[in-house]
């Protein structure tokens, strides 16, 4: 594999302006291991997973993207590629927060809508109460004003 993950996932976490210290308590390790991960070429798929979320960036995209990249000279290619590797980690990380928004807005809509659609069953059954009790008290009314004509005959 020609892309060195450490190296990527320390040109990231620098470029997002994220502290070490920060970094490491997102991720559950110490600061000892997040440095011994910016020295690894290869990274294990659930400590990757994790890196991806805290940074908001799809590693494996990147992964997957240098996998399908013809290798000729190995450091023109390496060198050509973790280029071409930070220009993406840089658009999937504008991509990533523009997702996670539109995730964060649309679950606020369907509160909101949730919450119109009790207020409208709430005010249709004061609509429905109200009706009936001015049913009832039309009829009352009626019947006291029949008994009030009898009685002035």
């Amino acid at each position: 594999m020609a892309v060195h993950m450490g190296q990527i996932i320390k040109r990231t976490l620098y470029n997002k302006g994220m502290t070490v210290t920060s970094f490491s308590k997102k991720i559950n390790r110490s600061r000892n291991v997040v440095y011994n991960i910016f020295d690894r070429k290869e990274i294990d798929t659930f400590l990757l997973r994790s890196i991806c979320v805290v940074l908001e960036t799809d590693f494996f995209a990147l992964l997957s993207q240098d996998l399908r990249t013809p290798k000729s000279s190995y450091d023109v290619e390496n060198n050509f590629s973790l280029k071409k590797i930070a220009e993406k980690t840089e658009i999937d990380s504008q991509i990533f927060k523009k997702y996670y928004l539109l995730e964060e807005s649309k679950k606020m809509q369907e509160t909101q809508i949730e919450m119109l659609n009790k207020k409208i069953e709430e005010l249709s059954r004061e609509i429905d109460y109200l009706k009936k009790n001015k049913k009832s008290k039309t009829s009352k009314n009626t019947s006291t004003y029949s008994k009030t004509k009898r009685t002035a005959k």
